[in-house]
């Protein structure tokens, strides 16, 4: 038998203290956002809407990424470099785009530019 340390944060439980400080920071900064848990992965997130494919912004103990899940993605230079003066970077491997904050900061802040983003396009393509 083993004990089994658990962190709860407006309902939500993490093993992953780190990841529960995060958690209460980013859920007092965003009321209005209905975020996501998972406990398996010590993860929060965010589901995006897309056109096609799946998106989430992830918040782990690595950082905040958007996921953006399609076989064809449509950016060209000229959106890579808009993203990178907007302090995003960009990358695709393996039919996943990643949008990641240039500069990280805090998870709050990192949060709030993807989210910003994302809001600004509307749905990703």
């Amino acid at each position: 038998m083993k004990t089994v340390k658990r962190y709860e944060v407006n309902g939500h439980l993490f093993t992953n203290e780190k990841i529960a400080i995060i958690a209460e920071n980013l859920f007092r900064a965003f009321p209005e956002v209905k975020f996501s848990v998972s406990i398996e992965n010590d993860e929060i997130y965010l589901d995006v809407p897309t056109y096609e494919g799946a998106a989430k912004i992830q918040i782990t103990e690595e950082g905040v990424q958007l996921i953006f899940d399609t076989h064809d993605p449509e950016m060209d230079t000229e959106d890579i470099i808009n993203l990178n003066q907007a302090g995003i970077l960009w990358r695709f491997s393996r039919g996943n785009q990643y949008f990641t904050p240039k500069n990280k900061k805090d998870p709050a802040e990192d949060f709030k530019l993807l989210y910003e983003y994302t809001k600004e396009v509307g749905k990703l393509i």
